[in-house]
């Protein structure tokens, strides 16, 4: 008889297929169909599916994080919005520091706020190093009156990478530790069940398996369907953003050549 993965579903419905499958064999007495031991070791672990269930609770340090992030965005618009005003100015005196900023500003800060976390990270790490790179660029934000901004950019900066770090340390710890291994645990408890099972059906001949075989097949036809249903709508989902990729490409340049940022 073929297994299910815990590993394919999510915690609540891999607990609820636990309950389910342990439930069937109970009801059929696993004394009596010759699999008691093996149906013990799954049924130990039981008081553990709440793991699966429990809401993760979202580390400390994530309200800070998040804040910092917010931060680190109004910083970066004030230093686009303080370009284009001087942009706007078209004043001689500005021409030559706005070479040298506003093509950084352009790259790295424009619309950085909708990028992802790893983006994010990478183009505001990217525009700080360049901003401060040499003196003649220092010397250029200070004459376009960014110099401030930059500063505090890159103190919020330090420390979201500071705290990610941290949070990092702790993410990967107990919890998803623990949860990896209980369900490499059911999935060999189960297993070794539904090995002696089959074992049971050779040796086990005053026993009819029947009733069992079919309510353990609609069982696991339901929890195949449900993966088959998510698959589906992972597919159909991919090629949905595929067929919306060159419209949001087309709209994002023709954005980012209209005016300065």
């Amino acid at each position: 008889m073929n297994s299910i993965s815990f590993f394919q579903h999510p915690g609540a419905e891999a607990s609820e297929l636990a309950v389910s499958f342990l439930a069937i064999v109970a009801k059929h007495d696993p004394q009596v169909m010759g699999v008691k031991p093996f149906y013990d070791l799954l049924k130990a672990l039981e008081p553990q599916l709440s793991l699966l269930t429990t809401p993760r609770i979202a580390h400390p340090l994530t309200p800070d994080i998040q804040n910092d992030i917010r931060r680190a965005n109004e910083l970066s618009m004030a230093i686009v919005t303080q370009l284009k005003a001087v942009e706007r100015s078209k004043l001689e005196a500005y021409k030559a520091p706005l070479l040298l900023l506003s093509p950084l500003a352009k790259q790295y800060l424009t619309k950085n706020y909708k990028s992802t976390r790893e983006k994010f990270n990478d183009k505001t790490r990217n525009f700080l190093d360049a901003a401060n790179k040499t003196e003649e660029i220092s010397n250029a934000a200070k004459a376009l009156g960014i110099d401030v901004f930059i500063t505090e950019l890159g103190v919020v900066k330090n420390r979201i990478d500071q705290n990610d770090a941290l949070r990092s340390e702790y993410s990967v710890s107990r919890r998803a530790v623990k949860e990896m291994q209980l369900r490499k645990a059911l999935n060999k408890a189960m297993s070794d069940l539904l090995k002696a099972i089959d074992l049971a059906k050779v040796t086990n001949k005053t026993f009819d398996f029947g009733p069992f075989d079919t309510e353990l097949g609609v069982l696991f036809t339901s929890y195949r369907s449900k993966l088959r249903s998510r698959s589906t709508r992972r597919l159909n989902s991919a090629i949905k953003k595929e067929s919306a990729a060159p419209t949001t490409t087309s709209v994002a340049t023709e954005s980012l050549e209209d005016g300065l940022i």
